[in-house]
């Protein structure tokens, strides 16, 4: 994934996801579904920020994750949803 047409977007996304990160960090919930699923989604933010930009693949399932996120979320937590939807767009603008 690298070279001039994608280093700006993985770039752009490794900033979405931190910002994202950051939030969940933020976000309180008592809901156990939603703690689990913060926390299954911040899993996968750590393993992709681990990943060089060759490893960024089309396959994984973060996106699917979080537009579920964003459907059990948009209301209590619309901040954190906002985000969502930017991580969303940057992963689609690198083909995830």
């Amino acid at each position: 994934m690298r070279g001039g047409s994608t280093e700006m977007p993985i770039n752009n996304l490794r900033e979405k996801l931190c910002k994202l990160q950051d939030e969940i960090a933020r976000t309180d919930t008592q809901d156990e579904r939603e703690k689990a699923l913060l926390d299954h989604i911040r899993q996968d933010i750590d393993q992709l920020l681990g990943c060089s930009d060759e490893e960024v693949t089309s396959e994984h399932p973060i996106g699917q994750k979080i537009d579920q996120a964003v459907a059990q979320l948009e209301v209590s937590h619309p901040t954190l949803t906002d985000i969502m939807a930017e991580v969303t767009y940057a992963l689609s603008k690198i083909g995830i």
